[in-house]
């Protein structure tokens, strides 16, 4: 009874000793993997501080797009209206010279007319 005995404490020690080879070799794994888990969250934290900046670098650089463009049209549609407004001066001025020219023409018709009856 005693060999049985000293067999099974002996069994027990070598199957408590691998358990706790076991739980150190656990332990061991778990650390590296927090260890993974931190790089991972750092990198991760790294490239979405990059895609916010990037992020505010398109959103700007459409602004500035934006402006631009409101500027080139604004500037556009004032060309426009000033060369409209500068060709309506010059309807009137043709205008003016025609009717001047007219009421000449007019005078003279009139002139002669008179002239002719005596």
């Amino acid at each position: 009874m005693d060999i049985i005995l000293a067999f099974v404490w002996g069994m027990i020690t070598v199957v408590y000793t691998l358990m706790a080879l076991v739980v150190v070799q656990m332990r061991k794994s778990v650390k590296e993997l927090e260890s993974q888990i931190r790089d991972t969250n750092e990198t991760l934290q790294d490239v979405y501080k990059q895609l916010e900046e990037k992020e505010s670098s398109l959103i700007r650089y459409t602004d500035e797009l934006h402006h631009n463009n409101e500027n080139y049209m604004n500037e556009l549609y004032h060309n426009i209206d000033s060369r409209f407004d500068n060709n309506e001066n010059n309807m009137n001025e043709l205008y003016r010279y025609i009717d001047s020219r007219f009421d000449k023409f007019e005078n003279k018709v009139i002139n002669k007319k008179e002239i002719l009856k005596g």
